[in-house]
């Protein structure tokens, strides 16, 4: 009988020593029923479907850095996500590098705090090594939003460290271990005064953990450059080009750059000033490597525009346009000089000669359209008008040689002023004289050089009375008003011999008539 009642208990109690997984196999755990009365155990595997219910179901919660496979809490995913939405404020930047790629490792300080804030590094308890010079590090205290950089190293081991942004709920700590710092904020708010240009390094990495937006504002000051970068694994740029961050005042400017771990690329315009929506500020002084059409500032590169539903002849099409501009005030006012785009003068810097410099540059044709064009200004460094192409236009103006001017209708030479200002009105074609139209035969030619408005006749010897000269390019489109004859020679200076005249012109011929044309050459004016 002993032996049943021993046999029906423990089969009665079985569930309240149910066997457990722990770290050193199965053994007796605390049942369910402990578990959910206040019991626990250590190293216990859950296998299967496991719930874990009840309002005092508490887990350590993880700070918002942590990358492991601990429990996440409510609480860390909420901190976590607070932490994207913060913005950083990055104080007493110089220039230089400020990198949030430090691959450096083992370095520890000693720091004050107070009121939550760090107030001061006391000391550096351990170099480590692997930094460089603008590292930006954290001490893994408080709610984890400080920042330090690093100012000097000995090698690769950190001598001295700056606080860029003392954080909030610190501690005063003793040999603590600094880390990288994190990027999760998407918001940085960068001050100080500049003394060279800074370069903002980002991590690289893989499109998934690596890639997103970030918002950087430049609150600095000084004539240097702000620009970011992504990292090349080795704390340094990866020359895949680089965002230039402009300057602003009062937290007035802001500038948002996508990354995809690899290339930095400007996602949109800097926005200055609150619901400033239209205005587009492109920045101010940038030092950038050697660039020829690729403006480090401004650059709209080729692209081509698809027109999916049009069809037929488009009267007129722009790629990038500049329409209307209307001018209005709060207050009676005149404008004297309204323009919808005003463009600038080159200047020279320093170290650098301009040998010409234009405001507009265009390798293609120029339609000025409506309205009256108006070139102002003096001297020989401004011109108001410079011509480069030799090219004989439609109609319009070309430079045919050095320091000369052409002028052309039709496609068609008109008129030269060449390098001593002298004036050549008309084409560069010559007169001709049609075999028998002076003479027998070929009794007449037109002297090299000469154009419709002036030219050099000399007649053969062959007797003759008339002499019909044959205008070039189909000659005038409207009749001359006169022609003027010069002798040339004695024959032609006989007057009372020759009695030469101009007995007709017209609009493609003139012919000189004369008692006895033999011999003579004339000079032909033409207007």
């Amino acid at each position: 009988m002993k032996k049943l009642f021993t046999a029906l208990f423990l089969l009665l109690c079985a569930p309240t020593f149910a066997q457990v997984q722990t770290a050193g196999g199965f053994g007796p755990g605390p049942t369910p029923g402990i578990a959910a009365n206040g019991g626990t155990g250590n190293n216990i595997t859950l296998n299967g479907t496991t719930n874990i219910t009840g309002s005092a179901s508490n887990a350590v919660t993880q700070p918002p850095v942590d990358n492991t496979v601990r429990i996440a809490t409510d609480q860390f995913v909420q901190s976590l996500f607070a932490v994207t939405r913060s913005t950083v404020y990055l104080s007493g930047v110089t220039g230089g590098t400020l990198s949030f790629a430090s691959i450096g490792t083992g370095a520890a300080f000693s720091f004050t705090a107070t009121g939550g804030v760090i107030t001061s590094i006391d000391s550096v308890y351990a170099g480590g090594s692997g930094y460089k010079v603008g590292d930006v590090l954290y001490i893994p205290r408080g709610n984890y939003d400080n920042y330090i950089m690093v100012t000097g190293v000995s090698g690769t081991a950190i001598t001295s460290v700056q606080i860029l942004n003392g954080g909030t709920g610190n501690t005063s700590g003793l040999d603590i271990t600094a880390m990288a710092a994190i990027e999760a904020p998407i918001i940085y708010n960068i001050s100080g005064t500049l003394t060279s240009n800074l370069q903002v390094i980002a991590s690289n990495g893989a499109v998934l953990g690596y890639s997103g937006i970030f918002l950087l504002i430049n609150n600095t000051t000084g004539n240097y450059t702000e620009s970011v970068c992504i990292s090349n694994g080795s704390d340094a740029c990866n020359g895949n080009g680089s965002v230039n961050i402009p300057q602003g005042s009062g937290n007035s400017c802001a500038t948002l750059t996508y990354t995809d771990g690899s290339t930095p690329w400007l996602v949109a315009p800097t926005e200055c000033g609150a619901a400033q929506f239209a205005t587009v500020n492109l920045g101010s002084n940038i030092s950038a490597a050697n660039w020829s059409t690729t403006s480090p500032m401004f650059n709209v590169p080729a692209t081509t525009l698809t027109d999916t539903t049009g069809s037929g002849t488009i009267a007129l099409r722009g790629a990038e346009t500049i329409n209307n501009c209307t001018f209005a005030s709060s207050s009676v006012e005149t404008i004297t000089n309204a323009a919808c785009l005003y463009i600038g003068t080159p200047l020279m810097g320093s170290n650098t000669t301009l040998s010409n410099y234009y405001s507009i540059y265009t390798t293609g044709a120029a339609l000025l359209n409506g309205g009256t064009t108006t070139f102002t200004g003096s001297g020989s460094t401004t011109p108001n008008l410079s011509v480069t192409g030799s090219g004989v236009p439609g109609a319009g103006i070309y430079r045919p040689a050095t320091s000369t001017l052409g002028f052309s209708t039709n496609t068609t030479a008109a008129g030269v002023i060449d390098a001593n200002q002298n004036w050549r009105i008309g084409g560069a074609s010559t007169p001709t004289i049609s075999s028998g139209a002076c003479g027998t035969g070929t009794n007449g030619t037109i002297a090299a050089n000469g154009n419709n408005q002036g030219f050099e006749v000399d007649i053969g010897s062959a007797a003759t009375t008339t002499c019909t000269i044959t205008f070039a390019n189909s000659g005038f489109v409207t009749a001359p008003r006169e022609a003027q004859l010069t002798a040339h020679n004695a024959a032609a200076a006989a007057q009372s011999t020759t009695l030469a005249y101009v007995s007709s012109l017209g609009t493609t011929t003139m012919v000189i008539t004369g008692s006895a044309l033999a011999n003579a050459n004339y000079y032909v004016q033409v207007q």
